[in-house]
């Protein structure tokens, strides 16, 4: 497994990815309506944001993208894994390769994620705290959760 920034042609496959992921987990969770609205509301315009900042990264076997994860200003984002690829470590690596790069490059010590239900289990196994559960426009349900980073290795 490779992981690397994001390009700007990298957009439609973490889109594909994305779809994937909210298509397969998020039925079990979530109402025919709200996963529907989960589908259609990829900010297009911050992906690409955070890939000229270089806060975006794809994972990648072969050459293949089969998961994503990133930051926006102090916030994970964006992260997604092929269901066949869950479970094998792939979005722990991506999410760790993120939030170093987020600590690296900010100094700041804790990071935030705003985190749909399915995902909370990982998120937990990944170090974050549930700081309050939140509806989105839609009522849709998701956690606020938030990762102690500590300060950057060598300060």
């Amino acid at each position: 497994m490779n992981i690397r920034p994001a390009g700007k042609g990298d957009l439609v496959m973490i889109e594909r990815v994305r779809r994937e992921t909210f298509a397969h987990f998020a039925p079990a969770h979530y109402s025919a309506e709200e996963v529907d609205n989960l589908l259609e509301n990829f900010d297009a315009a911050e992906a690409l944001a955070m890939i000229e900042n270089g806060s975006l990264f794809v994972a990648e076997t072969g050459s293949v993208i089969v998961a994503c994860a990133g930051w926006h200003r102090e916030h994970i984002r964006h992260v997604y894994v092929k269901p066949a690829m869950t479970g094998m470590g792939i979005g722990s690596t991506v999410l760790s390769h993120a939030e170093n790069d987020f600590q690296k490059r900010t100094s700041v010590p804790t990071i935030q994620a705003n985190v749909i239900l399915y995902a909370a289990g990982f998120y937990r196994r990944s170090g974050y705290s549930v700081i309050s559960e939140e509806r989105a426009w839609d009522g849709s349900a998701y956690y606020r959760m938030s990762k102690e980073l500590g300060s950057p290795s060598g300060l």
